[in-house]
């Protein structure tokens, strides 16, 4: 089999104001016609062939992907070549699309972890585009035109601004001679990004939205940084300590002796610009400041008692056990050369991921959680049942209480003068 992706250098958080959801809007389009093939061709000529065709949209890149057999590597190339720089937008393909992807927004709202989401980036992000929805909201939708798709589409996507990756059993000199053919190369000035800085979190932050869901979900995070950052391998490995698996901290710890989440994990998401390093739980939401207080107390250790050797060595062998399992297909292998490519700069910066992943060490991680998981840039977004009766001030409250606990732990015991003074005539 084989794998061709065609990496488009933009996302959801390059649009501008008034274009939300365009991104996403846009990779719908792509495949409703070009100008030598009609509505269902492009599919079809992959499909015929024993093939699969999709794509999926970022805050940082869209990407369409081809998954068919080596013998046909060619026909994936053509059919992504002539989608990404051919498209037509017929006004009526625009709104039957407006259609489809408003009952996208519907089904989304319905879903808790993705109300969760939103609520997160929203409250994470005050001025950096992350902050807005990669589908954009209902009204933004129903304002797009095919005349503002088309405008999008000349600006964006353009050779100079695509990236091809191919990963499969074929000709590797006749692939690169077929893309080159494919997507002529044309004197213009690079597209640039604009995008605002976030500023510093100065302080801890809490956000709570009430929906008709019977059970919570809620996520505690804090800003950290991009992909290409040195700390990004660490801030993995932390994560995979912390909450990947059943024998990691957190499930141990809270789901399963302090009985306060139904599931509970963590995660390190590093895009483009800074990201988030976090843990999410599905809880009842009787449990919650409880929940809260053990989640605080569980990161504030990670930043005064270094892990043990053995625990870092089981989430290190997990993590890379992981890393294979995803170069175990093809799209797996490509979706990992476009990653480092577009977000790291160069494919081959994997190399030296892995390295800082084999070389970490638990002093590593302890200094990591120090620099970036700091109790006062928390950002808690929580969603909770209706009838819920917890505030944004109740949950700080949780937060610091539990950081407090966990530092009492380590503060060294107070003395009374007449136990120092006995102390210092012994000596």
């Amino acid at each position: 089999m084989a794998e061709v992706q065609v990496w488009a250098k933009v996302g959801s958080a390059d649009e501008r104001e008034d274009e939300a959801g365009i991104a996403h809007f846009h990779e719908h389009m792509l495949f409703k016609g070009t100008e030598r093939r009609g509505l269902g061709e492009i599919a079809g000529d992959i499909e015929g062939r024993g093939g699969y065709l999709n794509a999926y949209t970022g805050f940082d890149v869209t990407v369409y992907h081809a998954t068919l057999p080596s013998e046909s590597v060619d026909i994936g190339v053509d059919v992504l070549a002539d989608a990404t720089q051919h498209s037509v937008f017929a006004e009526e393909e625009v709104e039957r699309e407006i259609e489809v992807v408003l009952e996208e927004i519907r089904r989304s709202d319905d879903t808790p972890h993705h109300v969760l989401g939103d609520v997160v980036f929203e409250t994470a992000y005050e001025v950096h585009p992350y902050r807005r929805p990669i589908l954009g909201t209902p009204d933004s939708v129903r304002s797009i035109t095919g005349a503002r798709v088309a405008d999008f589409y000349r600006r964006w996507y353009r050779p100079d601004n695509l990236m091809v990756v191919g990963v499969g059993d074929f000709d590797a000199e006749r692939f690169i001679a077929s893309v080159a053919e494919a997507f002529p190369a044309e004197a213009s000035a690079p597209r640039r990004r604009r995008r605002a800085a976030e500023p510093e979190v100065a302080a801890p932050r809490c956000r709570v939205v009430h929906r008709p869901f019977e059970r919570g979900c809620l996520e505690l995070c804090w800003p950290t940084v991009p992909f290409d950052h040195p700390d990004t391998p660490w801030l993995d490995l932390l994560a995979f300590i912390l909450g990947e698996g059943e024998s990691s901290r957190l499930v141990r710890r809270l789901k399963e002796e302090a009985d306060v989440a139904d599931r509970i994990d963590a995660s390190s998401y590093t895009p483009l610009d800074a990201g988030l390093f976090g843990a999410s739980a599905d809880f009842d939401p009787n449990d919650l400041p409880a929940l809260v207080s053990g989640l605080a107390g569980q990161i504030e250790q990670l930043r005064h008692e270094p892990v043990s050797a053995a625990e870092l060595d089981k989430a290190r062998a997990n993590f890379l056990a992981a890393e294979h399992w995803e170069r175990e297909s093809v799209s797996g292998q490509a979706r990992k050369l476009g990653t480092f490519e577009l977000l790291a700069g160069d494919a081959s910066r994997e190399a030296e991921y892995l390295s800082r992943v084999a070389a970490a060490t638990p002093v590593d991680l302890l200094e990591v959680a120090r620099r970036w998981l700091n109790p006062e840039r928390a950002l808690l977004g929580a969603v909770l049942p209706e009838d819920t009766r917890v505030d944004e001030h109740a949950l700080r409250e949780a937060l610091s209480s539990g950081v407090e606990r966990c530092l009492q732990r380590y503060r060294a015991p107070r003395r009374s003068p007449a136990a120092a003074g006995a102390s210092d005539v012994e000596s």
